[in-house]
């Protein structure tokens, strides 16, 4: 095959002529691609690559725009033959991971994304992206917990990952719900996305919707429509004050507090502090349970209140509660070391082993 190129070339240089190697043809399928013009520019790149058998990128690009086209046999064939002109290219794997998903071929898109995101002597950044690729195929196939910690270990590769935060917040908002943390992850998406049509559509429309989701569930809370937070920062003041010498009645200024003002952290995290060791029935217990996660969201990236919540829910025999405090905890910080450890002893007391084993792995990279 070798030769014969070279006795073409050598001939074409002897007869004058200069020989086409499809660089016109590269460079107007280029120009075709950033105007979106597909068709225009899978014509080019395939003339330019028929024109040079060697030519690597002719044959990325054509494969590109026909994964873009829906094309997915043609993608297929040209990332292919990309491949086989250079096997070492983290960049062409990581496009036959995502041809090979669209084609329904999951078990060749693994392989292919976990050879790109394990390879340590790759840079982080393509490594992240074949990480975010490795959730889309777990999300697929329903594996939710996976899907969290491989975009985890994604953000963990390259912060500034637009494609991860993004997924996040969908995993946080529709499969976890876990509304808080999907605004902060949406936020990080819309500030890195360079997409700049999909990053008005999560400024101007996922943003705002799940903002005011959250302020119906905070108005929609029982004594909300009457607050009264200023009664309540001076009663909570006036507990704090007597937490030492007078437990009882400070506990009682805190739970005056927490009915004039449920959107108070200052009252329902002390509310629930204070009452924590004395409940006991299953009342004061969800009492308790229910000021905590009051709490919680007025200050969701609070790990501390997140952790005594939790232990609180593991002392009184709540261990599914705990659970949910804990994974909501780590929507906020997955890279919370205390809370990841108490985490996974919660999974495995509850008998998920499966899924402490995930954590517990990702608590060793930290």
């Amino acid at each position: 095959m070798i030769n014969s190129i070279l006795v073409a070339l050598v001939i074409a240089v002897l007869s004058g002529c200069s020989p086409d190697y499809g660089v016109a043809d590269y460079e107007r399928g280029e120009v075709a691609y950033a105007a979106r013009d597909l068709q225009a520019a899978a014509l080019c790149f395939k003339a330019a690559a028929e024109k040079n058998p060697t030519n690597f990128m002719a044959r990325v690009k054509l494969a590109l725009v026909n994964m873009d086209l829906g094309e997915i046999a043609a993608a297929r064939v040209a990332i292919e033959s990309a491949i086989a002109i250079d096997p070492t290219s983290a960049e062409a794997r990581l496009l036959d991971g995502n041809i090979a998903y669209l084609a329904k071929d999951y078990a060749g898109a693994k392989c292919a994304f976990s050879d790109v995101s394990s390879a340590k002597q790759l840079p982080k950044g393509i490594r992240s992206k074949a990480m975010v690729s490795q959730a889309v195929l777990e999300l697929t196939a329903d594996m939710f917990e996976r899907a969290r910690v491989s975009l985890w270990r994604a953000v963990r590769l390259d912060r500034r990952n637009a494609a991860a935060w993004y997924h996040l917040g969908y995993l946080s908002r529709d499969t976890f719900r876990f509304e808080d943390a999907a605004l902060e992850q949406f936020q990080m998406a819309s500030r890195l996305m360079t997409d700049p049509v999909r990053a008005k559509t999560i400024t101007h429309e996922i943003i705002p919707t799940v903002r005011e989701s959250l302020r119906a569930k905070a108005a929609g809370k029982p004594g909300a429509a009457g607050r009264d937070p200023g009664a309540a920062a001076k009663l909570v003041s006036e507990g704090e004050s007597l937490t030492k010498k007078d437990p009882r009645r400070a506990a009682a200024k805190f739970s005056e507090a927490y009915g004039k003002d449920p959107l108070s952290y200052a009252a329902a995290w002390n509310f629930a502090r204070s009452k924590s060791a004395s409940a006991k029935s299953d009342a004061d217990i969800a009492r308790v349970l229910s000021a905590f996660q009051d709490a919680i969201d007025q200050r969701p990236n609070s790990q501390l209140t997140y952790r005594t919540a939790a232990r609180f829910a593991l002392d009184r025999r709540r261990p599914i509660r705990a659970e949910k405090f804990l994974s909501q905890a780590l929507a906020h910080d997955p890279e919370d070391k205390t809370t990841l450890m108490l985490y996974v002893q919660t999974l495995r007391r509850l008998g998920k082993i499966s899924v402490a084993k995930l954590y517990e792995a990702y608590l060793k990279e930290l």
